[in-house]
């Protein structure tokens, strides 16, 4: 997916915003799963 995407900037000048909002939203994805993880290693530590 990551090689195609710049395929599509170039193409498309119109459709980078959307493609940002992918980044944005793939960040988001990663950060709440960093979240989960802390928060579930948490809840093993005290168990």
């Amino acid at each position: 997916m990551s090689k195609i995407k710049p395929q599509i900037k170039k193409n498309n000048p119109s459709k980078s915003n959307y493609s940002d909002g992918w980044h944005i939203f793939g960040t988001v994805c990663m950060i709440g799963e960093m979240a989960l993880t802390l928060l579930g290693g948490a809840k093993n530590k005290k168990k």
